[in-house]
């Protein structure tokens, strides 16, 4: 009878981690057993590995909240933001979130030379034109775009120019 208790006690210690992991619950307890029903070493490293999977938990909590958070930022165009949590315990999620924060640098590296071009052209110099070689499908074509907008002020100033010409000349 007594050995059943114990057993008893494991199977619950048992059920809580299954509960934990099926995300029924969303952390662990300390175990508060008497050592009468639960050997104290036994119980010490159920803790044990409670702290540790609370702890993991816990890490992963914020890294995804980082991922969320700046995924939304990203969807609203602000590439300012970085995922701190970098390397927590799980190295899935550190991939994860390496790729995003790179992601996050190309967009914005991108962005801002798209900006730099178009405000040269508000100041009326069509000089420059983005390197469409660094890039592929959606960003080739408005950057191709934009070039195709360069070269077509270009050519109308060009004429504008030689039709300015041509009517000082009569």
């Amino acid at each position: 009878m007594f050995g059943m208790n114990k057993n008893k006690k494991i199977l619950e210690a048992l059920d809580i981690i299954e509960a934990f992991v099926k995300c029924d619950i969303n952390g662990l307890p300390t175990l508060d057993y008497t050592t009468k029903e639960m050997d104290k070493e036994i119980k010490d490293r159920f803790n044990s590995l409670f702290k540790l999977m609370n702890d993991r938990n816990n890490e992963e909590l914020t890294a995804y909240g980082e991922l969320l958070l700046n995924t939304e930022k990203i969807m609203r165009g602000d590439f300012d933001d970085r995922i701190s949590k970098v390397n927590s315990i799980n190295p899935r999620l550190n991939y994860v979130s390496r790729n995003v924060n790179s992601l996050v640098v190309n967009l914005k590296k991108n962005f801002d030379m798209v900006s730099e071009i178009l405000h040269q052209y508000t100041k009326h110099n069509y000089v420059n034109r983005l390197d469409s070689s660094m890039v592929v499908k959606d960003f080739k074509v408005v950057f191709d775009g934009i070039n195709d907008l360069q070269s077509t002020i270009t050519g109308m100033l060009v004429e504008n120019k030689s039709n300015g010409l041509t009517l000082d000349m009569s």
